[in-house]
């Protein structure tokens, strides 16, 4: 390949599952705070061999004698293209390209882009690094300004066309950062990301799902249920909620005394294993004035091993602060234990099967919040609950599953050839092979995919 180069002597290599990643230290900055030097390092590309690598931008950049930036390749010689194939396949049968082409006109292409990038690395590595090595919607990966008043007419048109007789809604909400919290609303069914909002920190849980639920009516829908994580120490809370018509999955304080009961009997022969999950669990109806909560008690033995070697860790490091809160006989009590409360009558499983499903969100905490990097989370969220659904199965699929194939598709390689065009030199592994089955993906629509990626980067045929 006429792009590899030599690994630079002076540079790091960072092993990270398959991949070797290299670095070059940019610089040295003194910490004031711990007293030493400290490395500024950039990714300058991945190690194919021990002494060769497939460079970025960044390496064109940094490392000296590596050449000017107008030597540097527009595109790597191996893309990647696993995911973005997929995708576009999905989006062929979706509403998504059009309503975005509709509200954002000839942004829209690269407002996909951002969404596919912020699906694939998280914000790991930048834009450019991103679009080196993958093909785009659009000519090239441009980070769009949104404003607010598009992104509230996309979740007009968008909800219009999600909105059902039967459309369940899951409301969530995570913290951002120190000042901002944000509100999610996605699909019960299969985790689709309906709308979102952001509020102010201080502003509690409960009354953040309240307006949600409120908003969401605006939308024509009718029936929610909220995933809470403030750990209420009485059934109060979800009370109040249960009177606004909102059903929950709360959380709930381990040091509640409903909890340290249902800890005794679930680690007991009370408690019964669950067929998909390695947890035991109990459920127990508790009375609420004509309404049924039913609070849920799990307990998993691994879990209690790992509690107890962090105990350890603590005393080895002489935390004493720490060590005392853990060897408390409450905190001894409910090792290995959790518990949720539902205000519908729900299986222990199903109750934990919707808690989980929603902290899945492929919102990121970050220090600053732009009204583009949250919508490209949610256009990563769109994408994610595409592959899900896909892969018939739950919903509430743990969320690295999808994340592993995601990270199975991305090592799909098209390689640039001495004719100066891309083409698939290496067979597909055998998940990718069970993955394009299952979306319907045959080679010869692979094979137009990569006709189309050397037609439009203008390389020869």
């Amino acid at each position: 390949m006429d792009n590899l180069v030599e690994i630079p002597k002076k540079s790091v290599k960072v092993r990270q599952k398959d991949t070797t990643y290299i670095y070059w230290i940019v610089e040295k900055r003194y910490n004031k705070e711990k007293k030493y030097n400290e490395d500024l390092r950039r990714g300058i590309g991945k190690a194919v061999s021990d002494t060769m690598m497939i460079p970025n931008t960044n390496y064109y950049k940094y490392v000296p004698g590596a050449g000017t930036t107008d030597e540097t390749p527009e595109k790597s010689d191996a893309l990647k293209i696993g995911t973005v194939v997929v995708l576009e396949k999905f989006l062929n049968d979706s509403n998504l390209s059009r309503i975005l082409k509709k509200v954002f006109g000839s942004s829209a292409s690269s407002i996909l882009d951002y969404g596919v990038y912020r699906l694939v690395t998280n914000g790991s590595v930048t834009p450019e690094e991103y679009a080196f090595e993958h093909p785009l919607f659009n000519s090239e990966l441009r980070v769009p300004e949104l404003k607010g008043k598009d992104i509230a007419r996309f979740f007009e048109l968008w909800n219009i066309t999600e909105t059902d007789a039967d459309t369940v809604v899951q409301l969530t909400v995570q913290k951002l950062n120190d000042a901002l919290k944000i509100a999610v609303a996605s699909r019960l069914e299969d985790g689709a990301p309906l709308y979102y909002a952001i509020y102010d920190g201080a502003k509690t849980e409960s009354a953040i799902l309240e307006q949600m639920a409120e908003r969401g009516a605006a939308y024509q829908y009718d029936k929610f249920v909220a995933t809470l994580n403030e750990e209420p120490t009485s059934t109060v809370l979800v009370k109040n909620l249960m009177k606004k018509g909102l059903k929950c999955v709360v959380k709930v304080s381990p040091e509640a005394p409903l909890a340290k009961e249902g800890f005794l009997a679930v680690r007991g022969k009370d408690g019964k294993a669950l067929r998909s999950y390695s947890e035991k669990a109990l459920t127990t109806e508790l009375d609420s004035k004509g309404k049924l909560n039913h609070l849920h008690t799990f307990y998993n033995k691994e879990r209690e091993k790992a509690e107890k070697n962090h105990t350890l860790f603590l005393k080895e490091w002489n935390l004493a602060e720490e060590v005392q809160e853990a060897d408390t006989a409450s905190a001894q009590a409910r090792l290995g234990c959790f518990a949720l409360l539902s205000s519908e009558d729900l299986k222990a499983e199903e109750a934990l099967e919707q808690y989980r499903a929603g902290l899945m969100t492929s919102f990121h905490a970050v220090d600053e919040t732009t009204d583009t990097t949250l919508f490209g989370d949610f256009l990563a969220g769109i994408f994610r609950s595409m592959i899900d659904a896909r892969m018939a199965k739950k919903s509430t699929v743990p969320e690295d599953s999808v994340t592993e194939k995601i990270g199975e598709l991305e090592r799909l390689f098209v390689t640039r050839t001495r004719e100066n065009q891309y083409a698939l030199l290496y067979g597909l592994t055998d998940e990718q092979k069970k993955q394009f089955e299952t979306y319907n993906i045959d080679r010869a629509y692979t094979q137009e995919f990569i006709k189309r990626i050397n037609r439009d980067l203008g390389l020869s045929e």
